[in-house]
C-alpha cells in the first residue's frame, strides 16, 4: 500500500510538473473519464499488493501476458483487423499466463504461485490494459494521464488507508517506490 501511494503521488506531482512546463496558453485540465480513473487505480494497487506474495518475474509474466490478452480482447471488441501473427501472439501469451498458473506438482515442473497474489496481478493487468486502450482516444495524453493520476490518487489513498501495510518501508524502498512513481510512470506514460 505505502508503494503504490508514494508511486502515485510521485507520478502525478511530475506529470503536474510537465504540464506546467509546457508552454500552452490554456491549463484548463482534461475531462475526467472514470474508467480510466478506475483502470488505473486498479492496476496501481493491483501491482503493489500482488508483490507481497508473487516472485518478480511470475508476476511480470502474469502482468504482461494478461495486458496483450486484454488489449487483444479490445481490438476484438472494436472488430479491427487481426493479423495471423497477432493470433498466434496472444495465444502464446494466453497459454504461457495459463500454463503458469496451472497446479502443475512437482513432478511437471512446480507449483502456481499463490492464487491471491496472481489474481491481483491479473486485475492489474486487466486494469493497465482497459487503461491503455482507453489512452489510445486521448487528445491530450499528457494532460488526460495528469488528470488521471491526481484523480485515481485519493482511491489508492484510502484502499492503502483500509488495508494497512504493517511492513516498514526501507529508505531504498521509498527511493524505489518514488522513481517508479516518477520516472517509470510520470515520465513513461
Amino acid at each position: 500500500g505505502n508503494f503504490a501511494v508514494l508511486r502515485v503521488v510521485s507520478g502525478a506531482a511530475v506529470l503536474a510538473l510537465l504540464v506546467m512546463l509546457r508552454s500552452e496558453k490554456s491549463r484548463t485540465p482534461a475531462p475526467v473519464h472514470g474508467l480510466s480513473i478506475v483502470a488505473l487505480a486498479t492496476y496501481l494497487l493491483g501491482f503493489s499488493y500482488a508483490y507481497i506474495t508473487l516472485p518478480t518475474g511470475i508476476g511480470a509474466l502474469i502482468l504482461f501476458g494478461g495486458v496483450q490478452v486484454t488489449m487483444f480482447a479490445g481490438a476484438l471488441v472494436k472488430r479491427e483487423n487481426i493479423s495471423a501473427a497477432r493470433w498466434f501472439g496472444v495465444m502464446l501469451a494466453f497459454g504461457g499466463v495459463v500454463l503458469l498458473l496451472a497446479p502443475l506438482g512437482d513432478e511437471l515442473g512446480g507449483n502456481a504461485p499463490a492464487i491471491h497474489g496472481s489474481a491481483l496481478m491479473a486485475a492489474a493487468a486487466v486494469g493497465w490494459g482497459i487503461y491503455s486502450l482507453i489512452g489510445r482516444t486521448a487528445t491530450d495524453p499528457l494532460r488526460q494521464t495528469q488528470t488521471n493520476f491526481l484523480w485515481a490518487t485519493p482511491i489508492v489513498i484510502i484502499v492503502a488507508l483500509i488495508f494497512t501495510d504493517t511492513t516498514e518501508m526501507t529508505p531504498t524502498g521509498i527511493a524505489l517506490a518514488i522513481i517508479s512513481g516518477a520516472l517509470t510512470s510520470g515520465l513513461g506514460y
